[in-house]
């Protein structure tokens, strides 16, 4: 198996597992991390991410010469989740960069506030 399937295979294991140090080991340290939510630089944000929210998604990879993760794009219909999470304002509204933008800025926030609570790792 190629060093790009060993680190898909180690990271939605550990995923499964809910094991965050086993996902942290498959992202370089300097990985760039992008869904329909979050924008973020760096394994440390990128794993705060990881460590505060789970959704459905599609998932896109680059990786580097040792094969770990470098990029992670994830992909999810923002509307359909806005519409579960906000109950009929996402449902209205979901579909307008509005919405999307107010729901980036806040998802940032609650991201600086539960990084800023953990230690460094």
């Amino acid at each position: 198996m190629q060093a790009n399937a060993v680190t898909i295979t180690k990271f939605y294991t550990a995923f499964a597992q809910l094991d965050g140090d086993g996902m942290e080991a498959c992202y370089v340290d300097g990985v760039a991390f992008e869904d329909e939510v979050f924008t973020l630089h760096g394994k440390a944000q990128t794993m705060g991410m990881r460590r505060m929210v789970l959704n459905r998604i599609n998932a896109r990879f680059t990786f580097d010469t040792l094969g770990l993760i470098a990029t992670h794009r994830d992909r999810f219909n923002f509307w359909s989740w806005s519409s579960q999470a906000l109950g009929a304002p996402g449902l209205m509204l979901g579909w307008s960069p509005f919405l999307r933008g107010k729901v980036r800025q806040q998802a940032a926030g609650n991201l600086q506030k539960f990084m800023a609570g953990r230690k460094p790792s």
